[in-house]
């Protein structure tokens, strides 16, 4: 399954800083402060773009609509006319992509990069890279296969747990059952989220967790971006990755000095690429392949079948000490 995108923070416990804080989430939020999430959890987190030009959000009577296929429209939005007409085309362009769909007894194929950098004062300093293929089934089995360039590793790892599809770990079929409207999806969440400074970080992070997974149908991805305009405190930028036009999409949450982002092909819709960044740790991550396959293909299977789970094996295929 795959893991939630929780960052943990250094998050003041003073009741006062945030009036949307219940007595319960300050509870939550004084237990986890010295947490630093684990690799596996910051899976699919990607790196931040250059030449940012932010639009800060602010109150706003917008209407959106999706494309003609699907008519979606939401009465207030917290958005800016730029931030609005980004998620806007990031909708259209969303719901409007000629993609592979995803469906029973099809795999979704995935290669990502990352780089988790700690800081040494609040953290212990380490730089972690990580290479990751996965094949995941319908149902949410993750064939996953990990390596560590600088320290010469490779692990074997099938994640089929039987812990139940979520927004935080959807799987493809899952995926298929939440609203494909602005206005559903965010009723669905809106009792849901949990675990952030407010309950708008936990929207954000909810929705682009969704994004981020690949998982969703383009009608649900598209509600998605249009959601995002009714959170507060939600910018955009024009960016660009390796040349393809882009937008990122941050969420800056000043009381903690941190942030979270994604950068979406302008084009397509589709997620390229998004970072967590903390006091803590910076973590960046991207998405290089993504694509729908009918099988996994032998030579990967016989590798599962060859290797154990939990062991690092060296580059000539040979197991490492502990």
């Amino acid at each position: 399954m795959k893991h939630s995108a929780i960052l943990a923070q250094l998050r003041p416990p003073t009741p006062d800083l945030d009036p949307e804080w219940s007595a319960q989430t300050l509870t939550a939020i004084t237990g986890w402060c010295a947490a630093r999430p684990t690799q596996l959890e910051l899976d699919q987190m990607q790196s931040p773009a250059s030449a940012r030009r932010p639009r800060r959000a602010r109150r706003a009577a917008v209407l959106l609509a999706a494309a003609a296929s699907v008519a979606v429209a939401i009465p207030v939005l917290d958005s800016d006319d730029a931030v609005a007409a980004d998620l806007r085309d990031l909708s259209q362009a969303a719901v409007t992509y000629d993609s592979p769909a995803l469906g029973q007894g099809t795999w979704l194929h995935e290669r990502s990069e990352s780089l988790q950098r700690n800081d040494a004062t609040l953290s212990d300093g380490a730089v972690l890279d990580t290479q990751r293929e996965t094949w995941t089934s319908w149902d949410g089995q993750i064939l996953l296969i990990e390596r560590r360039p600088s320290q010469g590793w490779t692990t074997y790892n099938v994640l089929d747990d039987q812990t139940p599809a979520s927004y935080q770990e959807p799987t493809p079929a899952f995926a298929q059952t939440l609203p494909n409207d602005a206005e559903g999806l965010r009723a669905y969440l809106d009792p849901k989220v949990f675990g952030s400074s407010s309950h708008s970080e936990a929207l954000f992070e909810a929705l682009t967790g969704l994004a981020t997974s690949h998982t969703l149908p383009p009608a649900t991805l598209a509600a998605a971006y249009e959601a995002l305009a009714d959170i507060d405190h939600v910018n955009t930028s024009d960016v660009q990755i390796d040349g393809r036009p882009a937008i990122e999409i941050t969420y800056e949450e000043d009381l903690t000095s941190s942030s979270d982002s994604i950068t979406v092909d302008r084009a397509t819709g589709q997620v390229l690429s998004a970072t967590q960044q903390s006091l803590q740790s910076t973590y960046t991550s991207t998405t290089t392949l993504s694509e729908v396959v009918d099988t996994v293909p032998e030579t990967v299977l016989n590798a599962f079948e060859e290797h154990e789970e939990d062991v690092r094996y060296d580059t000539t295929g040979q197991p490492l000490a502990d």
